[in-house]
């Protein structure tokens, strides 16, 4: 009988050998989720975005500079646009004379004397328009007779109740000497009373600079 003993001892040496060898090799690496997000935090660090600070002036910047930019934004009002924010300067002029003040007040329906606050309500959009409305009336005042003068009052006060207050308010701001009085409750005798008192005309010119 054949005697395999050799052949068996020698084949298990060798499988041992190539175990062992498996088993020597080093393992694949790990890689530890602790790591990965340790390594995103850092680079998420590196990248924050710097904030955008717009208009502001670097602290190092001219003081005049830094002035120039707090009056910009203490002037700026929400409501205006460009075309509005061009006339804001002349207004500020034309405050600056106490009839032209006191008839911003009247039309603004207020007892402010401010210019800055009387400016944010001349443009408002409220007072914008009865500032045009009245402007127009008061042209159509300026290139009639006094007996058409008369009608246009008349008709006016009329149309609107609130007219009387405002023309006789305005009317005795520009013209303070030519003695217009109080509003009556009768158009006629307010018409009257501001085609009499008329005179050689008054100044309302300074409406269109109020007019927006």
């Amino acid at each position: 009988m054949t005697d395999f003993t050799p052949w068996f001892n020698a084949n298990r040496k060798e499988d041992t050998v190539n175990t062992e060898a498996v088993a020597d090799e080093p393992a694949s690496p790990v890689v530890e989720n602790s790591a990965v997000g340790d390594e995103q935090t850092a680079v998420e660090e590196d990248t924050v975005t710097e904030p955008d600070d717009g208009d502001a002036q670097p602290s190092n910047a001219p003081k005049g500079k830094r002035k120039a930019a707090a009056r910009k934004k203490a002037a700026a009002f929400p409501h205006v646009d460009a075309a509005v924010a061009s006339k804001i300067r002349d207004m500020f002029d034309a405050l600056e004379d106490e009839k032209v003040l006191a008839a911003a007040k009247v039309l603004c329906d207020t007892n402010k004397s401010d210019p800055s606050a009387l400016i944010d309500l001349l443009t408002d959009t409220k007072t914008r328009r009865t500032v045009v409305e009245f402007s127009k009336f008061a042209d159509k005042l300026r290139g009639s007779e006094t007996d058409d003068r008369k009608m246009l009052v008349v008709f006016a006060i009329m149309n609107d109740k609130n007219l009387p207050r405002v023309l006789f308010g305005v009317l005795n701001a520009l013209a303070p000497g030519n003695g217009f009085g109080r509003p009556s409750n009768d158009p006629m005798k307010d018409a009257a009373s501001i085609a009499d008192h008329w005179g050689d005309g008054v100044d309302l010119s300074s409406l269109d600079v109020l007019k927006v």
